[in-house]
C-alpha cells in the first residue's frame, strides 16, 4: 500500500508539473473502481461539450444581440472617459434600450421553450428590468465574458482532461491516505 502511495505522488507531481501522463499509467496507478470513474468523467466531458456545439437559433440570435448591445455599452464608457457626456450618454441609452429588448425578447422564449433556460449562466426569468446592465444580462453558458457566472453546472465544460487526471489520482491519494492511517494511527509521545 505504502509503494501505491508513492507511485500516486509520482503521478500527481508529473501531472501538476504540466507532464503527459498516459491512460495506460493512470490504469496501473488507480484501482478497477478509480480508473472506470476517471473514465466515466471523461465520458461526461465529451457528452456535455457535444451536447453544447448545437446551440439552438434561439440563443444564437441572443448571442449577437447581446454582443451589439455589450458593444455600445463599451461606445458609452469611452465617449464618458474622454469626456463626451453627451455621446456617452446617447450610446449608454442605446445599449440599456438594446438590452431591455432582448431581455423581454428571451424571456418570452422560455416561457414557450423552458429547456432553453439550460443554456444561461442565470435564472432569466427573475431577472428585474429595472436593474438591467450590460453585466447583469444574462449570458451564454458557453461564452467567454468577463460578465459570466460560473456557478452554473455547464461551468464545467473548460475542465481540461489533464484536470481530470489530476483528480482522480488526488481522489485515489487520499482515500489510500485515509485508509492507511486508519490502519497505522500515528502514535504522539
Amino acid at each position: 500500500m505504502f509503494k501505491r502511495l508513492l507511485g500516486l505522488e509520482s503521478v500527481i507531481q508529473k501531472l501538476s508539473a504540466g507532464q503527459f501522463v498516459s491512460n495506460r499509467t493512470l490504469g496501473r496507478h488507480l484501482n478497477e473502481e478509480e480508473y472506470a470513474a476517471y473514465l466515466g468523467l471523461c465520458q461526461q466531458q465529451r457528452n456535455l461539450r457535444d451536447r453544447l456545439k448545437n446551440k439552438p437559433v434561439e440563443v444564437n440570435a441572443y448571442q449577437l444581440d447581446l454582443k451589439r448591445a455589450d458593444f455600445n455599452a463599451i461606445q458609452a464608457t469611452a465617449y464618458l472617459d474622454q469626456g463626451d457626456a453627451e455621446k456617452a450618454a446617447v450610446f449608454s441609452k442605446l445599449a440599456k434600450n438594446q438590452n431591455h429588448s432582448i431581455l423581454n425578447r428571451l424571456k418570452q422564449q422560455i416561457r414557450l421553450q423552458s429547456e432553453l433556460q439550460d443554456w444561461f449562466d442565470r435564472p432569466v426569468l427573475s431577472i428585474s428590468e429595472e436593474s438591467i446592465t450590460s453585466d447583469t444580462m444574462p449570458r451564454v453558458v458557453t461564452s467567454f465574458s468577463r460578465f459570466k457566472r460560473d456557478d452554473h453546472s455547464f461551468a464545467i465544460i473548460n475542465v481540461a482532461k489533464q484536470d481530470l487526471k489530476i483528480k482522480a489520482v488526488r481522489d485515489a491519494h487520499q482515500q489510500l491516505s485515509t485508509k492507511l492511517s486508519q490502519i497505522h494511527p500515528i502514535s504522539v509521545l
